[in-house]
């Protein structure tokens, strides 16, 4: 008990996904020791491969999966179809590190527009875009390799024009640029 850490590192929590940080504090006089585990908060859902043999994770703000799951529909959950990667494994990150701020930029413009989105899609991982189908609405295309935070107040315009709904599409993968039709 004299020799132990006071916290434990993200090598010593791979065996507990759900967990993010776990503490140890120690009071030697009144024989106690008290831990404290921070869990991880779901951010969404991603699923690998849902044309052949679906498999989804809950995911955190930082990407990381930790707990296996169900697909879902609707927009009260973003579940995001990957039809490009291998398997995810639990304690690994949905994307490559340079992405997942840039993805999770593009999660939050798109809940902050209060667009319903039908399907956030991930389908080919070399071209770094995110394709989300809307259900009334225009298709969006997103790159993963720059933040969204400019696109919002773009997308806010449009669907703020009368004829949003008839747009084919709305694109933002080209840097501080959006394109439509």
């Amino acid at each position: 008990m004299l020799i132990w850490p006071g916290s434990l590192g993200p090598d010593d929590l791979r065996m507990l996904p759900p967990l993010a940080a776990l503490t140890l504090s120690k009071d030697y006089f009144s024989h106690t020791i008290t831990v404290t585990a921070t869990e991880r908060k779901p951010f969404g859902i991603w699923c690998v491969r849902p044309d052949t043999d679906e498999q989804c994770y809950w995911f955190d703000a930082d990407g990381t999966a930790f707990g296996r799951t169900f697909d879902t529909q609707g927009s009260l959950m973003v579940a995001v179809h990957d039809y490009s990667q291998g398997n995810v494994g639990l304690n690994e990150k949905v994307l490559p590190d340079p992405f997942v701020a840039n993805f999770i930029s593009i999660i939050n413009a798109i809940k902050e527009s209060g667009i319903d989105a039908k399907e956030i899609a991930l389908k080919d991982i070399d071209l770094q875009e995110i394709d989300i189908t809307t259900y009334d609405g225009p298709s969006l295309y997103f790159s993963l390799r720059f933040p969204a935070d400019n696109d919002l107040p773009v997308l806010q315009s449009l669907m703020a024009k009368p004829d949003f709904a008839k747009l084919q599409y709305v694109d933002f993968r080209v840097e501080n640029r959006a394109y439509y039709q």
